[in-house]
């Protein structure tokens, strides 16, 4: 075992079980700890029944140390059912469950997406005094965020609240990753609020949390603040920072920013792998910069990262979205040779998509390379999805010869290999667009079918396709016959210039006089009202976008510059923004840095169910002039509510005396 030798060790433990001989339970639990690692699923049952055959024979030495490992295993494997047993075997051997014990039950019903036993559990573990700690409550957390119950994980937090357990980094983390997978930006933001008033520290993991649901949001803005308060606690940003917020500038065409950042991680001595080089190429995609994406490539080959096929499926889009359909025929052809990546079904799939959506002679050539991959022997291409792409494609673009002889080609009845290579929909949508056009044609097809074994269920539905068809044909023939212009009148052998004539003779027709435009200046008048009924927020400072430069609307001050910046991150500061000066108190009563709220830009107003604030009420003061509607005072002396604190101005973080204050991004 210390050697590694996991093979020689199973060998000597199933001859000791044979040869009746004892085995060491320590011995036997950091064996079973081994499979876990192991990929080898006949390897990992061998390991399995050798241990429930020393439970058997050693019911004596067993202890929780045994069981748990075999539990963790029969979760890594997904035998549910084995692991019910295996608990249910703890009982009957006197051993009672730990927490440890439950917590990877727990997990293992978590990673089955089982909520329904997890809850189960959580009630037996509560029963027995045992689930009322951080870590078995983290696990059971973390159980209803992979099973996609996130209210149920959060009234569990809830009941931790009131024990006074609540105050665990893990656990915050947990639900923020919840938040992230729903796009739930201002519940994570009223957690991480939470936890600066809860005095809770913050890690890395948080905050990269944090950064994922503001990319997932589209709120790039409120990630970059994420980022300022960050690094003002001396947390420096790892691989998943940069990446996610990689990510974020990609996925809106922002390649700009992403770059900075790249350039940037490579300055901090980090290396870029495969999902950052496939983030940065895919935004140079998306906002059709073909030299910078293949820049990117030429970087990544030059890093010794190797491309995958989610890579050169990229590429793939980033040649047709420039209009290089050879350059993009050329590479998938260059793979396995150049580049020693044979091209995978991701690669065809995104080839032929793009064929078929740019139509012509793209699209001949994708149902040219369909035919080919059909003939090769012993592949496992095409699929239906190919297949209906360039169907669906032929259809759309109206090339009804190749999408007949394609149909004929993949329907080739039963026994042949393209039988069933054509889904039901497209042949569906090729019968309807073809009887709009060609109805003799339609039939003829449908008559293939028929002659081919087609259900008689699917017939009937081609033949309302059909009748769909020549209804949308005959509609598309009276509107085209109805809306042919009547000849023009002639004054002195002219055409009338008017191009509203034809409507002239309708009874009792004005004639059409153009107005002039409304003059510009009735609208400062309306600008007047808008301050007028805005009230308090008319006068709010507008926060400009991430890099935007001059952003702030006219009417905003302008912001204060950033002082004491880091040279080394200036990429960063070029894409950031400034906060606005801090209205709080520098620093808490224990002398750590007030808590920042933070609003996200994005969602403020999300569906408009949060409840009236003091600055709503303020404002709706501010605006009733009228009179008409009843406003309620404020009471003095009461506090505001704690919505009122995520709902104030985005500021500046202020740090206390004696700590770094020179990192502002």
């Amino acid at each position: 075992v210390r050697a590694r030798s996991y093979g020689e060790a199973w060998d000597v433990l199933e001859l000791l079980l044979s040869n009746g001989r004892r085995a060491d339970k320590y011995f036997v639990s950091i064996l079973t700890k081994s499979l876990e690692s192991s990929g080898d699923r006949r390897w990992v049952r061998r390991g399995i029944g050798l241990v429930d055959r020393f439970i058997e024979h050693q019911r004596e030495d067993v202890d929780e140390i045994v069981f748990n490992s075999l539990l963790n295993v029969l979760g890594h494997v997904g035998d549910m059912q084995k692991l019910r047993q295996t608990l249910n075997k703890m009982n009957d051997y006197n051993v009672p469950p730990s927490a440890v014990t439950y917590g990877t039950v727990v997990k293992a019903y978590g990673k089955a997406r089982d909520i329904e036993a997890v809850l189960q559990v959580w009630h037996e573990m509560r029963g027995r005094c045992l689930g009322v700690n951080p870590v078995t409550c983290g696990c059971v957390l973390d159980a209803c965020v992979k099973c996609g119950h996130l209210d149920k994980a959060m009234a569990i937090f809830q009941e931790m609240k009131l024990q006074g357990l609540h105050k665990n980094t893990v656990l915050y983390a947990t639900l923020i990753k919840g938040l992230a997978k729903v796009r739930d930006l201002m519940g994570a933001v009223h957690l991480y609020q939470e936890m600066r008033l809860e005095a809770v520290p913050c890690n890395l993991v948080t905050f990269n949390s944090l950064m994922d649901v503001c990319v997932r949001c589209g709120d790039l803005q409120t990630a970059a603040l994420f980022l300022q308060d960050m690094m003002q606690m001396g947390i420096e940003p790892d691989l998943i920072t940069f990446s996610t917020l990689i990510k974020g500038y990609s996925h809106t065409g922002e390649v700009h920013k992403a770059m900075a950042l790249a350039k940037e991680l490579k300055s901090r001595g980090l290396k870029c792998d495969e999902i950052m080089y496939n983030s940065l190429i895919d935004g140079c995609a998306k906002a059709n910069k073909v030299r910078e994406g293949l820049m990117v490539f030429e970087d990544m080959l030059h890093s010794r990262v190797s491309p995958s096929n989610i890579t050169f499926s990229i590429l793939v889009k980033l040649h047709f979205e420039a209009g290089q359909m050879a350059e993009a025929f050329r590479l998938v052809d260059e793979m396995s040779g150049r580049y020693r990546c044979a091209p995978s079904r991701v690669v065809y799939t995104v080839l032929l998509r793009c064929c078929a959506q740019h139509g012509g002679a793209a699209l001949l050539r994708g149902a040219a390379l369909l035919c080919e991959l059909a003939g090769k022997r012993n592949s496992k291409m095409p699929d239906q999805g190919m297949v209906s792409a360039i169907v669906s494609g032929c259809a759309q673009h109206l090339d009804f010869d190749t999408a007949i002889r394609l149909v004929h080609e993949f329907t080739a009845g039963p026994g042949k290999r393209g039988n069933n290579l054509v889904p039901f929909d497209c042949i569906k949508t090729l019968i309807e667009s073809l009887s709009s056009h060609d109805e003799m044609r339609a039939v003829e097809l449908m008559d293939h079918l028929r002659r081919k074994g087609i259900a008689a269920m699917h017939l009937t539905q081609l033949q309302a396709a059909l009748a769909e068809g020549r209804m949308r044909a005959s509609v598309v023939t009276n509107v085209a016959t109805a809306t042919i212009p009547a000849p023009s009148p002639r004054v002195n052998g002219v055409e009338h210039a008017n191009s509203l004539g034809q409507y002239s003779q309708w009874p009792q027709a004005a004639p059409y006089h153009p107005q002039p435009y409304v003059q510009p200046d009735i609208y400062p008048q309306y600008q007047a009202a808008y301050l007028h009924q805005m009230g308090y927020h008319a006068g709010y400072q507008s926060m400009p976008y991430v890099g935007g430069g001059d952003a702030a609307v006219a009417h905003a001050e302008p912001m204060p510059p950033v002082t004491s910046a880091s040279p080394t991150l200036s990429p960063l500061l070029s894409m950031t923004p400034q906060s606005l000066p801090s209205s709080q108190p520098a620093g808490g009563q224990d002398g750590s840095p007030s808590p920042a709220p933070i609003t996200p830009t994005a969602v403020a107003d999300k569906e408009n169910k949060m409840p009236t604030t003091q600055f709503m009420k303020e404002n709706m003061v501010a605006s009733n002039t009228s009179g008409n509607v009843p406003v309620k005072q404020k009471r003095k002396g009461k506090r505001a509510p704690l919505d009122a604190i995520a709902l104030r101005p985005m500021q500046q973080l202020s740090v206390s005396e004696g700590k770094n204050n020179n990192l502002c991004i």
